[in-house]
């Protein structure tokens, strides 16, 4: 990686953090704050490929032409159904359409899956092996798919608590090893001047 030629260097400093569990094992990847355009562009263009948005508008298409009314009203009513809210159409909709209706929830539900295995691949590639693979997302286990996901999405919040916490914990230490010296001298001298 290039070294820029920085006036003033980033205050918060990448580190590494621990992910997994007891059970998995862990692995360690970089917390650096956000995430890089490769990384974001990565992403994206592996969601671009989702086929649930395309079922979810061609049921909508089918509702607005069986109960006659726009596309926009269909599409939020299909949405009510999916996410077990109360509907306008209702049970005649979840009747009429179960099969579709059926058909998106699976979608959806795998599509959150891939997504899950597209943020962890992204990471990996990006911040631990750049010859990372599909097959080596699949066969790593839950916990730490679950701890590359959560990461992933702290860096597209840009969150930096963690990072800020851990200066935090070295700001501390400084102060802690400035007062004990300090107060290991103002002993010293008062042992002196107890002895005279």
């Amino acid at each position: 990686m290039v070294k820029l030629p920085f006036v003033v260097e980033p205050r918060l400093k990448p580190k590494m953090e621990q992910i997994g569990s007891d059970e998995a094992g862990y692995i360690e990847c970089e917390r650096r704050g956000y995430l890089s355009s490769g990384e974001k562009a990565f992403v994206q263009q592996a969601f671009s490929n989702d086929d649930s948005t395309i079922l979810l508008i061609g049921l909508a298409r089918d509702v607005a032409k069986e109960y006659k009314i726009d596309v926009s009203s269909a599409y939020q009513e299909v949405v009510k159904v999916l996410g077990g809210g109360d509907s306008e159409l209702g049970e005649d909709l979840q009747t009429k359409f179960y099969k579709e209706i059926n058909n998106c929830v699976r979608e959806l539900t795998n599509m959150q899956a891939r997504e899950d295995m597209i943020m962890a691949l992204c990471l990996m590639r990006y911040r631990m092996d750049p010859e990372a693979s599909v097959e080596d997302v699949m066969g790593l286990h839950p916990d730490v798919i679950t701890g590359l996901v959560t990461l992933y999405r702290d860096e597209e919040r840009r969150s930096i608590e963690r990072l800020k916490d851990d200066e935090e914990e070295k700001e501390e230490e400084i102060d802690d090893g400035m007062t004990e010296d300090k107060m290991n001298e103002i002993e010293k001298k008062l042992e002196v001047e107890s002895v005279t």
